[in-house]
């Protein structure tokens, strides 16, 4: 009986010792940064009606960004998060125009959370009469590590998650179609 008792003590002091060993390797395990981190994006609510004539209408929207690390042991260090407003054509609806395009360095700290203001972006369109312009559409984030492979991307629309490697060649004050493809300005033509 005694050696029975002695070999499940032996058994249960060596499982644990193996449970042991397997805590810090599962703890070194690396979360990866999409389930890690939850971005936040507020976007400001455009300006009310102003402008030259009574129908033109002007935006001012201003986009927060929170990065909120959810881990409690790892941080996240060199990602870059390039974040691009949209604005569609009042002309035609199949060409946006990039109104902002900024690149964020970023590194977030366990249970911490890094906020950035972007600049403010300025668009004025008119969709009766004289029509042009611009009316602001939506953004799109794309998170990079330090190797340049994307590891998250969110935007208000899932279409452009679908091309989150075409975000890098965006260029702001330019134009682009649907699928991201450089176009000519409607207002010029």
């Amino acid at each position: 009986m005694k050696t029975h008792g002695i070999a499940s003590l032996t058994a249960c002091l060596c499982l644990a010792a193996g449970l042991m060993s397997l805590s810090p390797a599962s703890a070194q395990q690396a979360l990866p940064f999409e389930r890690g981190v939850k971005i936040d994006v507020i976007a400001s609510k455009p300006a009310a009606v102003k402008g030259g004539d009574f129908d033109d209408k002007l935006q001012r929207i201003t986009l927060r960004l929170k990065f909120s690390n959810l881990d409690t042991r790892q941080s996240y260090a060199n990602y870059t998060a390039t974040v691009s407003a949209f604005g569609q054509s009042a002309k035609d609806r199949t060409v946006t125009k990039v109104l902002l395009q900024e690149s964020i360095p970023l590194t977030v700290e366990p249970r911490k959370a890094v906020e950035h203001e972007c600049k403010a972006v300025k668009t004025k369109f008119d969709r009766t009469g004289a029509i042009f312009g611009y009316s602001y559409d939506g953004w799109i984030i794309v998170v990079k590590d330090s190797t340049g492979k994307i590891v998250q991307v969110k935007s208000t629309a899932p279409s452009l998650e679908k091309l989150p490697d075409k975000v890098d060649k965006l260029a702001e004050g330019k134009c682009y179609d649907r699928k991201l493809e450089p176009t000519d300005d409607p207002d010029d033509r």
